[in-house]
């Protein structure tokens, strides 16, 4: 794996802005795959693992960190992944690709925090997840998703010395508030 990034906190927004980017590019040797059709272990009902072709995953992520206030902060980001096998793979029948399957192209998220530890802490987060190749695992179909969204939400209190106990934070959250999944 190799890695190259780069942070900039801009002078004029007081050190409250912190922005970077990283890319990574990482070889990968004789990647793993399952053989779940038995054609090499000449039954059906044993999955074999076995070395497949090489594979080469290149990633470009970005985000920033924004305190806007001394209790409020905005964080974000976005990634670009291209993940692709050396050789084409057959994943079902009429379906041979390069390209990594489960592995969106873009994500990303947005999120805004409220930390004044003295009342109470929370948290917006909203999720990307791009489209992406999706293959039924009983079936021969295969085919790219729709993008999706999450959205989790949380509030959480921090009591100190509360019935003996030094720390004690209560948390309540709801994950994916929106019930938006993937199809």
């Amino acid at each position: 794996t190799f890695s190259f990034g780069t942070d900039y906190r801009p002078a004029s927004f007081n050190g409250q802005l912190f922005l970077h980017s990283q890319i990574h590019y990482t070889e990968l040797t004789d990647v793993f795959e399952i053989d779940d059709s038995g054609e090499r272990s000449g039954d059906p009902n044993i999955w074999l693992r076995y070395n497949g072709p090489n594979a080469t995953v290149w990633v470009w992520e970005n985000s920033f960190d924004w305190q806007l206030s001394p209790y409020l902060r905005v964080d974000a980001g976005v990634s670009y992944i291209r993940a692709r096998y050396d050789e084409e793979i057959e994943r079902v029948a009429g379906l041979s690709t390069h390209s990594f399957i489960k592995q969106p192209k873009w994500t990303g998220h947005l999120g805004l925090s409220y930390g004044n530890h003295g009342f109470f802490d929370a948290y917006a987060l909203y999720s990307y997840t791009g489209t992406m190749l999706a293959v039924g695992q009983d079936a021969d179909i295969w085919r790219h998703t729709p993008h999706f969204h999450v959205l989790d939400l949380g509030i959480s209190k921090s009591l100190k010395d509360f019935a003996g106990i030094p720390e004690l934070t209560l948390a309540l959250g709801v994950d994916n508030v929106l019930d938006h999944r993937q199809k």
